[in-house]
């Protein structure tokens, strides 16, 4: 898989790489987190209630407040016992990165940054959940009302989310294709 260590730059196992490598990835990180922190407390200080409405872009983006209580989408918000599956789940994914951030900081740089876009975003609606009552505070409201179509609201951690998760896997998949794309034509290079 593209996410092994496939490619990996010769100085990886570097101490000095891996420091400049663990630094990127935690300003990365932090830097999502605090962004994702100050666009809800902006929003919250500024729209105050929920279900109001600023428009952004007429006719398909507007700043909206909601708490959601379940998963992407609202998954699971009146399912008892959500909010610490959520918890657990978020931490878990946590403690994961802090576990594996060896293996992590030796990815190629898309992967890294990838990771570090999901880790906040995790620790984003994690704090949400410790601190507001269980709820994520969803801001972004797209919508298309020609096709119809309305994206449940969401925010920057979710942002961070899916496209970290994004790039990890694509780059993971493009990986593999020019691995086995590299081994079939050396296949078909083969001695006749």
């Amino acid at each position: 898989m593209g996410g092994d260590l496939r490619g990996v730059p010769a100085d990886a196992g570097n101490g000095l790489a891996l420091a400049s490598r663990r630094g990127w990835f935690i300003a990365l990180a932090v830097g999502w987190l605090v962004l994702d922190q100050l666009t809800k407390l902006a929003v919250l200080t500024a729209v105050q209630t929920p279900g109001r409405h600023a428009t952004v872009v007429p006719g398909c983006l507007d700043l909206t407040l909601t708490y959601n209580r379940g998963a992407a989408f609202g998954m699971l918000h009146n399912v008892a016992g959500a909010r610490l599956l959520f918890v657990a789940v978020a931490g878990a994914a946590l403690v994961a990165v802090v576990c594996w951030q060896r293996a992590i900081l030796v990815l190629p740089a898309v992967q890294r940054h990838g990771l570090a876009l999901v880790t906040a975003g995790a620790a984003g609606n994690l704090l949400d959940r410790l601190f507001r009552d269980g709820a994520v505070v969803d801001f972004i409201h797209f919508y298309l009302p020609r096709y119809n179509f309305v994206w449940p609201d969401f925010n920057v951690a979710d942002i961070g989310v899916t496209c970290g998760m994004a790039a990890f896997v694509l780059h993971s998949v493009w990986s593999d294709w020019r691995v086995t794309r590299g081994a079939g034509v050396a296949a078909d290079a083969g001695p006749a």
